[in-house]
């Protein structure tokens, strides 16, 4: 990979990254935010998204979606994202991210695009 291959980098730290999932499931000016201006938003909190790796065309995970991940993910506000190891939190998160489908802009499909 050269440097100027498209990368995501996180700068958060755990327990602002938990904030930032939390504010999700309850912040309506967040979300209207985020929607606006994804890029902008996530880099503020955080999160750094390179050219041609964010979608043209994605869609919030509802506030539901995303208190089910804290959930997943062991909600605690005295032991965020669970037990994980000192890094290994992001890699926790993301884990659960795409099994689940609730990236803050993906919304897992039931069915494939085209199906019944």
């Amino acid at each position: 990979m050269s440097p100027a291959d498209p990368t995501i980098n996180v700068t958060a730290t755990r327990e602002q990254a938990y904030d930032f999932l939390l504010a999700l499931t309850q912040d309506d000016e967040l979300r209207s935010r985020l929607t606006a201006d994804p890029r902008g938003v996530l880099q503020e909190n955080g999160i750094t998204i390179g050219e041609g790796l964010f979608p043209d065309q994605a869609r919030l995970a509802s506030k539901g979606q995303m208190k089910e991940l804290l959930y997943r993910l062991g909600d605690n506000e005295d032991d965020k994202f669970g037990n994980p190891e000192g890094d290994a939190w992001l890699s926790h998160v993301l884990a659960h991210c795409f099994m689940y489908g609730a990236l803050p802009f993906v919304e897992r499909r039931a069915e494939p695009d085209g199906a019944p």
